[in-house]
């Protein structure tokens, strides 16, 4: 056919393919570059702190903690357990609370350690942890440093335990890596537990 019905019309559709490119790539790269802001203001703005009461525990949390147990079916074995995330941060806050019958021999060490235990076992790449003796309103406490790896990066979670016949508690506090004060925010928020009285 020649270069007039063939080399013309393909150059022609080179030429408006690249003016397309030209057009779409600097906004692809320009939506991406906003997408990355955004996120990035969302993860370090001011968290909103508030006071909850649950499952006999007053604390602050920036995260909203949602009961988990949809069961109707109520039993003294089973634990209470609340959960809240706040993205895009994934900053997350789990508490169970875990009634005890007379036949259990459990006490707060030999708990503790059943708890480090299992994280081990689920965990156990680069598993480290350093624990403490603390107080809540005069009842002994654990509190667990613990440090794993997964999928490459080290995560940092911290446990309170506290023991209280027939309760018992655990809070988890699992902020990300990356999240500007995340150790403080996981402190505040342990160290404002306080207990609830009992209900009349």
């Amino acid at each position: 056919y020649g270069a007039k019905d063939i080399l013309k019309p393909a150059l022609i559709g080179i030429v408006l393919n690249g003016l397309l490119l030209s057009i779409a790539i600097p906004n692809f790269i320009h939506a991406r570059n906003e997408a990355i802001r955004k996120n990035e203001a969302l993860i370090n703005a001011p968290l909103n702190w508030q006071e909850y009461k649950i499952a006999g525990l007053q604390f602050l949390s920036p995260v909203g903690l949602t009961n988990l147990n949809t069961s109707a079916e109520e039993s003294p074995e089973k634990p209470e357990t609340y959960m809240g995330q706040l993205w895009p941060s994934a900053f997350t806050v789990m508490l169970n609370r875990r009634t005890i019958t007379a036949e259990d021999n459990y006490t707060l060490e030999s708990f503790t350690s059943e708890v480090l235990d299992l994280m081990q076992k689920k965990l156990s790449k680069g598993f480290q942890y350093k624990s403490r003796e603390t107080v809540i309103d005069g009842i002994p406490s654990k509190q667990l440093s613990v440090q794993y790896q997964r999928l490459g990066k080290t995560v940092k979670d911290t446990v309170l335990i506290i023991f209280n016949k027939p309760n018992i508690w655990e809070i988890q506090v699992l902020p990300p890596e990356g999240v500007p004060d995340a150790d403080a925010n996981s402190e505040r928020i342990l160290n404002s537990i306080k207990m609830l009285p009992p209900a009349s």
